[in-house]
């Protein structure tokens, strides 16, 4: 009876250490699986942290790159999203509408650039339906954009920055009362030529000829100097005009002719009269509060404008001050 009692004591004994050999197994085994876990989401977090860190150097790199092209020539930002590259001149440049750079066959970026509308009141930024919201020439707001990933799990860096073109010069004229005959422009009240229909008389005013007591002709233009751009890059022509809203048919328009040099002075002419589309005597600037002048014309250190103006016989615009931005 001793005998037996020994051994169911042991075999319940026996029982009991088996049971907490498999409960402690159980319990080494989700402390396993979740050290494991851990460490398998510390690893990915550490891979994404790296990713975005990488993301973000090439985002930054991105903005470095688009304030560089905006300070080296303003008209040939002329896409709304584009990559860039090296070109054939060993610069770099944006590459194309809707272009996208692949880095490390993982990462996707590509800058957008967006137009700015301001308050012709107070200067500051507004939406494009605002009452007196006008197209701001000199600045764009930029985004460099560095996307990565697939599927749903899809991640994106992207920093922005305010283009501005402040680093131009500008040639500005609001005096013509000296006269025309300036082929070059040295003395800042005077122009090249006109076809005698537009009275300049008064300093800081353009308008037509006044023939008879309010009556005025009925068009005119005017050809100013020669200006000249030692990079042969030029940005935004603006002007300052007042037109009265009882004469629809007064009208500001510009057109501007480029020249190669020749020993300091403009070489020849072209035949034909430009706007920011065509060269073709008819397109024209329109736009008081600026427009960038394309980049085709880059490369020619002479610049001259043709100003016209429309009138209805008993009304006349006036034209204050020309502005010429250039690099």
């Amino acid at each position: 009876m001793r005998l037996f009692v020994a051994n169911e004591n042991l075999k319940s004994e026996l029982g009991q250490s088996v049971l907490e050999v498999v409960v402690a197994l159980a319990i080494f085994a989700l402390i396993g699986a979740v050290m494991a876990s851990t460490m398998i989401g510390n690893f990915d977090l550490l891979l994404r942290s790296e990713e975005f860190t990488r993301a973000n150097f090439l985002s930054r790199e991105g903005v470095k790159i688009g304030q560089y092209l905006a300070g080296r020539t303003w008209n040939n930002l002329v896409f709304t999203k584009s990559s860039f590259a090296t070109n054939t001149e060993n610069k770099v440049a944006l590459s194309g509408e809707g272009s996208e750079e692949i880095i490390d066959s993982q990462y996707i970026r590509f800058l957008e650039f967006m137009p700015v509308w301001r308050s012709s009141s107070t200067k500051t930024r507004v939406g494009a339906t605002s009452s007196d919201a006008y197209l701001d020439p000199h600045s764009y707001y930029f985004r460099s954009v560095v996307r990565w990933g697939e599927g749903e799990r899809i991640n994106s860096v992207v920093n922005d920055s305010l283009l501005t073109d402040w680093q131009s010069a500008v040639y500005a004229q609001g005096d013509w009362s000296g006269g025309g005959g300036q082929i070059i422009f040295l003395e800042k009240n005077k122009f090249d030529s006109d076809d005698s229909n537009i009275d300049f008389s008064v300093s800081g005013a353009l308008k037509l000829k006044e023939i008879s007591t309010s009556t005025f002709v009925g068009s005119g233009y005017l050809v100013s100097s020669a200006f000249f751009a030692t990079n042969s890059v030029w940005s935004v022509l603006e002007w300052e005009e007042e037109i009265l809203e009882s004469c629809p048919e007064c009208s500001v328009k510009i057109q501007i002719q480029t020249a190669d040099d020749n020993s300091g002075a403009p070489s020849v002419w072209p035949v034909d009269w430009c706007g920011p589309k065509a060269c073709d005597n008819i397109d024209y600037f329109a736009t008081s509060s600026g427009e960038i002048i394309p980049a085709n014309f880059n490369g020619k250190p002479w610049l001259r404008y043709r100003l016209l103006l429309g009138g209805n016989g008993s009304s006349t615009p006036v034209v204050k001050n020309i502005k010429i931005f250039f690099r």
